[in-house]
């Protein structure tokens, strides 16, 4: 039994935008009416947020393709056997992927987007397994 872990990439803007509207919101909203409960609850919202962007991890487990987001809370397996395509996508459809530098797996009649960092190694590790998987530009 093999298992490897591929990270999400997570796009610098991204975190720039999410961090800056919550801290934001809530910077305005504690300079104005300061309360100990807000203060927590927007270092709450911070670090859900942050391990919701740095927890997205795609694990390639023998014939398994697992996504696996806030420490396996949410989990998606698909059979890396019946995947029938990739191709790369800038799509801004909402996935466990967090850059916009994705790309499209498709498996039977489902389908996920996923940012891996090392994106040619993960498409690679696929191929190995299915050399059936068309890869699409």
């Amino acid at each position: 039994m093999r298992k490897t872990v591929y990270r999400s990439g997570v796009d610098l803007w991204l975190i720039v935008f999410v961090f800056g509207v919550v801290a934001g919101v809530y910077g305005v909203v504690l300079f104005t009416y300061f309360s100990w409960s807000m203060f927590i609850t927007g270092v709450l919202l911070l670090t859900i947020i942050a391990w919701a962007l740095f927890d997205i991890k795609y694990i390639i487990l023998d014939n398994f393709l697992i996504v696996s987001c806030f420490s396996g809370l949410f989990k998606t397996t698909f059979d890396i056997k019946e995947i029938t395509s990739v191709r790369a996508t800038r799509t801004i459809q909402s996935s466990p992927a967090a850059s916009l530098d994705r790309l499209e797996v498709k498996c039977g009649r489902r389908s996920v987007v996923l940012s891996p960092r090392k994106k040619q190694e993960f498409l690679a590790h696929l191929l190995k397994i299915n050399q059936a998987i068309e890869v699409k530009k």
